[in-house]
C-alpha cells in the first residue's frame, strides 16, 4: 500500500490518523510539525501528505506553499475549522488536493485517499522527479 506522511503537532490526532491509515494497510511516517515534515520529504519519498493546519512554526498551508511545485504527491489538509472560507485566500490553499475536517472519520479518510492515490500512482509511473515521487 501507500507510504503516507502525517504531520500533526497534536499527539492524539496523530495517533488516531495513524491508526486509521494503518488499518487501511498504509505505512505511516510521522512528523510533529511542518519543519519536520519538510525534512522527511527531502529525505525520503512518500505517496501522500496529510497535514494538520494549525501547527506551531509552519502551518499546514504554509508547508504546502513552501513545497510549491516541488511536491509530486497529493496533499490533504486536516482542519478543525468547520468554516473553511477563511482558509481559501491563504497562500498554498489552491494547492491542497482535499480538505478534511477534524475529527476525520475512517470513511471520509478512505474516500479521500482512494482517488488521490490512484492519480499519484499514474503520475509516478510517468517518471515525475519532484519531492514525494
Amino acid at each position: 500500500m501507500a507510504r503516507v506522511l502525517v504531520a500533526d503537532d497534536d499527539p492524539v490526532s496523530l495517533l488516531v490518523v495513524r491508526h486509521r491509515l494503518e488499518q487501511m494497510g498504509h505505512r505511516v511516517v510521522e512528523a510533529h510539525d511542518g519543519r519536520e515534515a519538510l525534512a522527511v520529504l527531502n529525505d525520503s519519498p512518500v505517496d501522500l501528505v496529510i497535514s494538520d493546519q494549525e501547527m506551531p512554526g509552519l502551518t499546514g498551508l504554509a508547508l504546502r506553499n513552501e513545497l510549491g511545485d516541488r511536491l509530486a504527491c497529493p496533499f490533504v489538509l486536516l482542519t478543525g475549522w468547520a468554516d473553511r472560507s477563511e482558509l481559501v485566500d491563504l497562500p498554498g490553499a489552491d494547492m491542497v488536493d482535499v480538505y478534511l475536517t477534524k475529527p476525520v472519520s475512517s470513511a471520509a479518510l478512505h474516500d479521500a485517499l482512494h482517488g488521490l492515490l490512484d492519480e499519484a500512482s499514474r503520475t509516478r509511473s510517468a517518471g515525475d522527479e519532484r519531492i514525494g515521487s
